[in-house]
């Protein structure tokens, strides 16, 4: 029969892995696996929302998992204005001061050529999420102006444009 002591002073079990451990993954992949993680997380909260069996606590859990570190919104806006800059010129005087004598630079704004979006459409995206993108893709349109607006609807290959 062993003795209790013999337990105590080993330390071979206590450098030893447990039972039921969690450890960081350290594959090549880990941003897609990471990724595919939170889409399955997000589904399968969405699922169980509907079926009505979703804690409000969990939900909140989920939803700060999920939730996105980078807001795209603010991203697509700087670029937006990055790729149409605007700046005063003296190419074409501002005609508000000319009665007057005064040759005041005017706002030039380079016309933007065609815009193209990429929406996806697949079935992981929920609709709400889908009137975001609709919302943002009209806001961009509205600020940018482009000459042409492109949007490509895609699921695993372009279905709509």
């Amino acid at each position: 029969m062993l003795k209790p002591s013999t337990f105590t002073t080993s330390d071979t079990w206590r450098s030893s892995p447990s039972c039921g451990e969690v450890r960081q993954y350290r594959g090549e992949d880990q941003p897609l696996q990471a990724a595919e993680w939170k889409v399955a997380v997000h589904q399968a909260a969405k699922a169980a929302q509907m079926r009505g069996d979703l804690p409000g606590d969990l939900q909140a859990m989920v939803q700060q998992a999920v939730e996105p570190v980078v807001d795209w919104r603010a991203v697509l806006h700087r670029f937006a204005q990055q790729a149409s800059p605007t700046d005063y010129s003296f190419v074409m005087p501002n005609r508000r001061y000319l009665h007057m004598g005064l040759y005041l630079p005017a706002l030039h704004e380079p016309a933007v050529g065609d815009a193209v979006f990429v929406r996806d459409s697949s079935g992981s995206v929920f609709d709400e999420t889908q009137a975001q993108f609709a919302a943002e893709i009209m806001a961009m349109n509205g600020s940018l102006r482009p000459r042409r607006l492109i949007v490509l609807d895609c699921d695993t290959r372009v279905t709509q444009m």
